[in-house]
């Protein structure tokens, strides 16, 4: 139980101190937005892409992020990890 406190304090102080706060957790299977800035995603991938969407970008876009999607030829559906996560948003 101990380490469940200091869990929620450093997180509390992460939040205090940060625009956004993005945690990896294998209890989430897909991204989820908590409070105040505190995001959950399911593996470092996902904290990437997050992280990206908060970096400043080099073209004067939104973010990072929009400058890698702008930046591919062809339409962009969205991003995935898994080849089958992609054929499931085309169909």
């Amino acid at each position: 139980m101990a380490d469940w406190e200091s869990h929620k304090r450093e997180l509390a102080s992460a939040q205090e101190n940060y625009r956004k706060v993005i945690v990896i957790s294998d209890q989430h299977h897909e991204r989820y937005e908590a409070e105040h800035g505190l995001v959950y995603v399911p593996n470092e991938f996902w904290a990437g892409v997050e992280r990206a969407t908060c970096l400043p970008s080099k073209r004067g876009s939104r973010s990072l992020m929009a400058d890698i999607i702008e930046s591919l030829n062809g339409n962009v559906v969205g991003i995935s990890p898994n080849r089958e996560d992609v054929s499931d948003a085309l169909s």
